[in-house]
């Protein structure tokens, strides 16, 4: 009987682990995204307050194609493509979440958040939350 808990318990953590999205995943699907640099991404932006339900303060610094920076109580590292951002979003070693967001006017962008999963930029659809910015200064 306690052979069973135990093998229970260890095949318990392994499929927990199985499904832990990596740095080495999301930079993988950062890296397939090839459209051209428009935008450059560096400075200050608002993600709406963190007591209404928005992620907070957000501050990147773009070199190339990738930026890294701060979202919130959050690391964030991502590319841009495009009119397009691609983002991952994450705390220590653990990703919480990826995020695909599109231009949506001369400062801003809105877009959707996925879970612990890479999000499916071919449908928001797939997404848990909006995310939107908005630059308050470029650096």
């Amino acid at each position: 009987m306690k052979f069973i808990k135990i093998l229970a318990a260890c095949l318990l953590v392994l499929a927990v682990s199985a499904c832990s999205l990596t740095r080495k995943d999301t930079n993988a699907w950062l890296d397939q995204q090839n459209g051209p640099v428009t935008v450059d991404v560096t400075g200050d932006w608002d993600a709406g307050g963190a007591w209404s339900g928005g992620w907070g303060k957000a501050t990147f610094i773009q070199q190339g194609k990738r930026f890294n920076g701060t979202l919130g109580l959050y690391y964030a590292e991502g590319v841009v493509s495009g009119d397009e951002i691609f983002m991952t979003i994450y705390s220590g070693k653990k990703v919480y979440y990826t995020a695909h967001l599109t231009k949506k006017g001369e400062d801003s962008y809105l877009g959707m958040v996925a879970t612990k999963a890479i999000i499916d930029k071919d449908s928001n659809s797939h997404g848990d939350y909006a995310i939107s910015l908005k630059r308050k200064s470029a650096r």
